[in-house]
């Protein structure tokens, strides 16, 4: 029963969860398209420096074209968006076990 459940909880997210993550591959593509990301990582401080790391993503974030910023927060929104409905699944699959 549990299997069941368990599928039921994908298909009942699959469609909106595939459709962002495919947007989000693709915002990830263009970016990578823009941005050098082994050399953002070469330059980058260690994230255990967390005021220098935090630094260095804000001053990376300013000084970039608008078009990557675009980019960049299309990307954060829907990662969230993506987080979103993976913990509502979830939520519902864990639900469903106590009725």
């Amino acid at each position: 029963m549990r299997r069941v459940r368990f599928i039921h909880a994908l298909k009942s997210a699959g469609t909106p969860l595939i459709a962002k993550f495919a947007v989000f591959a693709g915002l990830l593509a263009l970016a990578g398209f823009f941005v050098s990301f082994p050399h953002v990582v070469k330059n980058m401080p260690s994230f255990f420096e967390m005021e220098q790391f935090f630094r260095f993503v804000l001053v990376a974030f300013l000084n970039t074209k608008m078009a990557i910023q675009a980019i960049t927060l299309g990307t954060l929104i829907l990662l969230l968006l993506m987080m979103r409905d993976v913990v509502n699944v979830f939520r519902g699959t864990l639900a469903w076990k106590t009725v």
